[in-house]
Order: structure tokens, then C-alpha cells, then sequence
């Protein structure tokens, strides 16, 4: 061969010259980070304020989770791109028997999961029944699934659900994240193993720095166009920023009026907006302290102009809240109003319930909110004018959404819903004794009633004089204050194609591209 018979000497240039290509590359890569996220590499990188909690979908609370297990994970049904509206998953058709409590599914033949497993009607049964017959470690997806009875495989591909009563928006159920297939032999070994048939595969995570997907090389629907995708940690907005501009990162959510005036003007940047199906909100421990009696609750009420704060902390960013669901979901009541902004009001209610003298309570939030912070800085000033001295608590957010009765009087929250129902916002939050979702501890059996009607009911009409009424009742039992409701605004490079903020706020990036290699199949 040609190349046996060059001389040493020039053998000895070629690797001198091989070596100084190298170190020239590693150069580069040390001094100019950027290049890991350009678009030759084919690797999205999207920046997130917070770390993923868990990647099993049934254990699934936060949103950050839900991000990344939307790409890893399917259901048996799912959502039109862009819309709210039901097509099929992993199952390619479905009939109703027994007046909504019986249902059957056809499965999608030639699906497989990640590591080669067959997605069948057995992988379907495993995954509802372990989490249906493991109460304990799987509570809070018990609470949406109070209602399955039972899991059955009728054949290879077809399965039978078996409700205890009528579920009105079961199909949006199985639509959302916590109902995602997973394959059986996730759970063969001593820690979970995320294992789906999505668009991307379970690459590598480091706590509290990032986790990366890897493309689906073998997806059974339109394959992705990116090989990665890697969902970084960066806690600071500012730095997330200034990372996006500078192109080494890809895309981030903004949380400031201010950086949103900021990035406007940026050649290389585009922002997308979306709407939030979120409700953020103070809740109130009503299980101990002052806030058992509703007037404290009340008297909080009255201490902040509501609308104002939320223009003047979060501006374009929000709408203010008055009721836990939000507007554009199913049973939203709009009749309601705020609490007048009335010092002396929230004074007299102070007294009523019994505390004339000063009251020492405490606000937990997440330490990486800066629009938390400014709300409780807000509140804590107007309280101190009646007596009330709140000390503010910023957490990070895993302890925060694992915080204990015994610890806080108060939490400020953000409550996004994953199926476009009212059931979904008020069930889980509201129920008595059921939910580990019910952050205050809430009973009141008339509310449990009227909610587990509701659910079962398919007449639209009916339901939402029923969810109009739960909603008039929390509004004077206040277990939670409405804030408001966000919208959301995403940053991207300019290079990157077809991002799209679904309605339920997550992103899926299936369909996602950058304009330069478009058609790069690795």
C-alpha cells in the first residue's frame, strides 16, 4: 500500500504535524467553550434555574421533571402540537364501555423502548400497576388515580382500564407526564432507570449541573433532527443570559421585565411567549398556628394591593390571579374578585380571630426566585403595620417542595396543571386527607364533595356550575391567595428552528432544528 513506503523522516513530519492539528483543536475547546453548542455539533443546550428532582414519571411534581421526562417518556395518548386537543400515543385507538368506566385500547405495534425492549400491552400493565399497588413510594399519583381499579391485558396489543367511577377528562389524564410507559426493567436495579420509547434517550446527569439526552436513533415517529439535548443548571438569570447571547447556550426562559427589554434588541436572538397554565399563589398552613383561623388567612388578604404588586414585580410577565384555575382552563370561574387593599380591615380580622398582640410567622419560598422574594419583601413590610412580623424563608426549591407541616406558616408556589381541567388544579390541592399535593393541610368535607361529583360527571354545564361553586368556597375559606398567572417568554438563538412553548408550558423537542444543519443525521 501507498502509504508503506514513505521514509521516516517524513513519517516523523506527518505525526509532528498531526500532533500540532490536535493541540491546536484542544486550544479551541479550553478557550472557546462556545463551540460545544454550535450548531455543527448538533446539541441543543437549554439553561434551567433549578436541577431535575426525579426522572421516574408516576414520582414526577415539578415542573423542571416534567421538562425532561416529556422528551424521554410517551403516554398512550398525547397533545396536537401547539394545542390542547387529543391525538393518540402509544395507543392508536380507544372505545368507552359501561358509561365511562371501562375503557380499551389498541396499542402501536413495532414501538420499542430505549434499550430494545418491546413496548407491548404488558409494559403498559406494569407500568400502571406498580404504581397503582405501591401506595407509599408513588402517594401523590394515587391522588390524580383515586378512581383505577385495575390494568388488564386483554392481548399483545390491547389493553383494559377498569375505573370505580366515571372519569370525565381521562383521556387528558393519560395524556400527562406521571402516566408515561415506562419499560419494565427500569426498575431491575437498586436505582431507577429512565427507560421510554420518546424522541430522546436518557444520556448522563451530574447533580446540580446538567442532564443530557441523547437522540432516539430508533423512534418510531418522525426522528429528531438534534443528537442532544443537555438541560443545564444555572441558577442566576443574568448568567444565563449573558450565556445565550454569548452562544453558549441555546435557549432559557426569562423571568424580568428588564431582560426582556434587554435581549429585544439582540441580532442573533429570538423570543418566543407562551401561556402559562400555572397559578402561583401564597398557601397557608391551616393545620397549626395563627392561619387555622380563615380571618388570619383573610387578614393577609387585605395587606397587599394585589394587582399592582404583580404589574410592578412582574409587569408583561403576568395577570393578576383570583381563583386557583387559571383562565384558559375548563371550570375557571371569572366572577370572582380580589380582596380590597384595607390596612384597617386586615387589622380587625387580626383581632377577631384572637390576635391582638404581635404574631410571629414565617414565609418559605424558593431561594431561586427573585419575583418571590420582591412579593414577600412586599408583604412582610405591609404586616409589620398590623402586628404580623413575617420572617422570610428562601430555600432551594427540592427542599421547598418537600417541606413538612411542622416547619412553615406560609409558602409561596407555583402550581402548574398538566391536563387543561379544573380537576387537576383543585383535586389534588383541595381534597381532604388524600393529596400530598395539599401544601395546607385543607379539610373541608363539603369542597371533597363537590369535587369527587365533578370529576365523575360528563355533562360539561353541570360540571362547571360545580367547579364555579368549590371555587366560590376556597375563595372565602382562602387556603390558598391567588397571586397570578404567568406567561412565559423564552429566549433562543436565532440558528435554532421550530420551538414552540406548548400550552401545558412544556417543550418538546422532537421537531426542534438549527437553521445550519437541518438535515445532519448522525
Amino acid at each position: 500500500m501507498q502509504y508503506l513506503c514513505y521514509r521516516s523522516d517524513k513519517l516523523d513530519n506527518i505525526r509532528l504535524t498531526g500532533i500540532k492539528v490536535v493541540l491546536s483543536i484542544l486550544l479551541v475547546l479550553l478557550f472557546f467553550p462556545s463551540v460545544y453548542s454550535s450548531p455543527l455539533d448538533n446539541t441543543l443546550i437549554f439553561l434551567s434555574p433549578v436541577d431535575m428532582i426525579t426522572s421516574d414519571p408516576g414520582m414526577v411534581g415539578d415542573m423542571y421533571s416534567s421538562q425532561i421526562i416529556e422528551n424521554i417518556f410517551e403516554g398512550l395518548t398525547s397533545y396536537k402540537s401547539g394545542t390542547i386537543k387529543i391525538k393518540p400515543g402509544l395507543s392508536e385507538s380507544w372505545k368507552i364501555y359501561d358509561n365511562g368506566k371501562r375503557w380499551v385500547f389498541i396499542l402501536r405495534k413495532g414501538v420499542k423502548f430505549h434499550n430494545g425492549e418491546l413496548f407491548n400491552a404488558a409494559s403498559v400493565v406494569s407500568s400502571f400497576s406498580r404504581r397503582l399497588n405501591n401506595k407509599k413510594n408513588y402517594h401523590e399519583w394515587n391522588t390524580y388515580y383515586t378512581y383505577l381499579r385495575r390494568v388488564r391485558e386483554i392481548d399483545n396489543y390491547t389493553v383494559e382500564f377498569l375505573l370505580t367511577e366515571p372519569y370525565a377528562p381521562f383521556l387528558y389524564r393519560l395524556a400527562s407526564t406521571n402516566a408515561s410507559i415506562i419499560a419494565p426493567s427500569s426498575y431491575d436495579g437498586e436505582v431507577f432507570s429512565p427507560i421510554g420509547t420518546g424522541p430522546f434517550r436518557f444520556g448522563e446527569r451530574k447533580k446540580g449541573k446538567f442532564v443530557k439526552l441523547l437522540r432516539n436513533n430508533f423512534y418510531w415517529g418522525n426522528r429528531p433532527l438534534l443528537s442532544a439535548v443537555i438541560f443545564k443548571v444555572v441558577k442566576n438569570q443574568n448568567w444565563r443570559i449573558l450565556q445565550i447571547k454569548n452562544g453558549n447556550a441555546d435557549a432559557a426562559l426569562i423571568e424580568s421585565e428588564i431582560i426582556l427589554e434587554d435581549v429585544a434588541s439582540e441580532k442573533n436572538v429570538d423570543i418566543i411567549s407562551g401561556q402559562s397554565p400555572g397559578i402561583y399563589h401564597i398557601a397557608f398552613n391551616t393545620m397549626k398556628g395563627p392561619f387555622r383561623d380563615k380571618r388570619m388567612r383573610q387578614a393577609v388578604a387585605h395587606l397587599i394591593k394585589k394587582e399592582a404588586v404583580v404589574k410592578k414585580i412582574l409587569q408583561s410577565f403576568a395577570e393578576n390571579a383570583t381563583t386557583p384555575v387559571p383562565p384558559q382552563v375548563f371550570g375557571h370561574n371569572p366572577e370572582l374578585k380580589d380582596y380590597s387593599f384595607n390596612i384597617a380591615e386586615a387589622k380587625k380580622k387580626k383581632n377577631d380571630a384572637g390576635y391582638k398582640s404581635e404574631v410571629d410567622v414565617s414565609l418559605y419560598y424558593s431561594d431561586s426566585s427573585e419575583n418571590y422574594e420582591n412579593i414577600a419583601v412586599v408583604l412582610a413590610r405591609s404586616a409589620k403595620k398590623i402586628g404580623l412580623n413575617i420572617k422570610r424563608m428562601p430555600v432551594p426549591f427540592s427542599e421547598l417542595v418537600n417541606l413538612g407541616f411542622e416547619k412553615h406558616d406560609m409558602l409561596i408556589l407555583g402550581w402548574i396543571g398538566d391536563i387543561p381541567d379544573a380537576d387537576v388544579y383543585l383535586y389534588p390541592n383541595f381534597i381532604s386527607g388524600v393529596s400530598s399535593s395539599n401544601s395546607t393541610g385543607y379539610n373541608n368535607p363539603e369542597v371533597s364533595k363537590l369535587l369527587n361529583q365533578a370529576r365523575m360527571i360528563s355533562n360539561t354545564e353541570v360540571r362547571i356550575k360545580l367547579y364555579m361553586e368549590v371555587q366560590r368556597i376556597l375563595h372565602d375559606d382562602l387556603p390558598w391567595l391567588p397571586l397570578y398567572y404567568r406567561k412565559k417568554f423564552l429566549i433562543h438563538n436565532k440558528s435554532v428552528k421550530n420551538l414552540i412553548i406548548q400550552p401545558l408550558s412544556l417543550i418538546n423537542f422532537n421537531d426542534v432544528f438549527f437553521s445550519d444543519n437541518e438535515s445532519v443525521q448522525e
